[in-house]
């Protein structure tokens, strides 16, 4: 039997995976099919499951994430890719990862050998390491069909996560669609064009789930819930004996004269769902927050929308990191910097020239425009002031300030990358003018 008698609509596979990987860690390995334009439904049944097969021995270890199958929509997408993790086990191995397709009635309809290696340690350092790269062609933006999220689920989930179940938190995250939108969009918000975003999307869910088995959001979480319990007590609770509460806990004691009562909350630097639970019970014993919070079974005022708002972050810092270390490599910055609170002035230079080059830059392009004050504004940023001070020293608004900045950045990328370091040489010698920017703005 053919493959086209077996499976009668044509799918393209769309497989991202790590080419070369190095030995302990681990990759997240995401299978989608698209259904090409112009094949017509074959099916009785509007939704088609396609399960997935992955063959990594002896190079990795292989694990399923939730349910390891694509389920297809006549409409041509689908409810989104079967995810597997797999962590290199074998060094210095060059090999191949199998991938099977299977219908519902447990046929094979198409195999394929995604060729890859394992290192001891990859040249490229660590970024490399986190890259997956894709099987099949993505430029064409596939349909996917919103998910229905299974609250119960998820509660549970979390609740596992909570009592110390990583593998719990992992698939909390990796199952949630809307949470991988929402990480998309930041990263295409953030990056130019020449920046892989599926490498740097890769890269933050590796980093998030480096972060969540080392259990880095369990302490943060118990800090929101003590800060947010804000217990209200009487006076008369200062005369409680508090002698018992460890030394790794700070109380911040505020005094209301108003209603004569006292707010505390506690900031706990340890294991405090052991160091504290006793002292806090012994003040308020029976608390059903408190009880709430310790015994570590129910979810205490939003703790997983807390838990997807800390996964967020952690995502967010991973994509700044990937943006610094691709731009160390390529030499040119390739982020817009305001979007990452980078205050950089001249990143779009190559590394190549000297300071010594840029400064002799602005001071002649301070020359051509000497109404900008170019030159005072740098001199300004040099020593820390803040673009409201410099704005209030020079008479003109932040704004402008701000504006001025990026006409510098503009006019120092011309002189040191477009002239070169030769021509540049040749106009601070003869004293030559850069030509004026029809654009430029006047001056106030």
């Amino acid at each position: 039997m053919t493959e086209q008698s077996l499976f009668p609509i044509t799918v393209q596979p769309v497989i991202s995976y790590p080419r070369e990987a190095e030995v302990g860690k681990t990759y997240l390995m995401t299978i989608d099919l698209q259904v090409v334009e112009g094949s017509e439904w074959q099916f009785e049944e509007e939704e088609y499951p396609i399960y997935c097969i992955v063959e990594s021995e002896p190079l990795f270890k292989c694990k399923a994430v939730g349910e390891s199958a694509i389920v297809l929509h006549r409409f041509g997408g689908s409810y989104g890719a079967a995810k597997f993790l797999i962590t290199s086990v074998k060094g210095e191995t060059i090999g191949e990862i199998k991938l099977t397709l299977i219908n519902t009635w447990g046929v094979p309809v198409k195999q394929i050998s995604l060729a890859t290696s394992n290192r001891s340690e990859l040249a490229n350092s660590s970024m490399s390491a986190l890259i997956a790269k894709q099987y099949g062609s993505d430029k064409s933006k596939r349909k996917q069909l919103p998910t229905s999220e299974n609250p119960r689920s998820s509660k549970r989930l979390f609740a596992a996560y909570l009592q110390g179940n990583a593998e719990a938190g992992i698939d909390l995250v990796l199952n949630d669609q809307k949470f991988h939108n929402e990480i998309r969009e930041i990263a295409r918000r953030q990056f130019s064009f020449n920046i892989d975003q599926e490498d740097a999307v890769q890269a933050a869910f590796m980093r998030l789930i480096e972060a969540i088995r080392r259990d880095r959001f369990i302490p943060d979480f118990f800090s929101w819930c003590l800060s947010d319990l804000g217990c209200k007590v009487h006076k008369e609770a200062l005369l409680v004996n508090v002698t018992n509460i460890p030394t790794n806990l700070s109380i911040l004691w505020e005094l209301d004269p108003l209603q004569n009562s006292v707010y505390f909350c506690f900031r706990p630097l340890g294991d405090i769902a052991v160091s504290i639970a006793a002292p806090v019970f012994q003040l308020y014993p029976g608390h059903p927050m408190l009880n709430a919070v310790f015994s570590l079974r129910k979810e205490y005022f939003g703790g997983e929308k807390k838990f997807y708002q800390w996964s967020k972050l952690v995502a967010r810092f991973a994509l700044m990191d990937f943006a610094r270390q691709t731009w160390r490599q390529s030499k040119m910055i390739s982020v817009d910097s305001h979007r990452i609170g980078e205050d950089l002035l001249a990143p779009t230079v190559e590394v190549e020239y000297k300071m010594d080059d840029i400064i002799a830059a602005i001071t002649l392009i301070d020359r051509q425009y000497p109404q900008k004050k170019y030159e005072m504004i740098c001199q300004g940023l040099l020593q820390g002031k803040l673009q409201r001070t410099i704005a209030r020293e020079l008479g003109v608004s932040e704004s402008e300030i701000s504006k001025r900045k990026i006409q510098l950045r503009k006019f120092i990328t011309s002189y040191l990358e477009v002239a070169g370091e030769d021509k540049f040489n040749e106009i601070w010698q003869h004293g030559s003018k850069p030509r004026k920017d029809k654009t430029q703005e006047q001056p106030n």
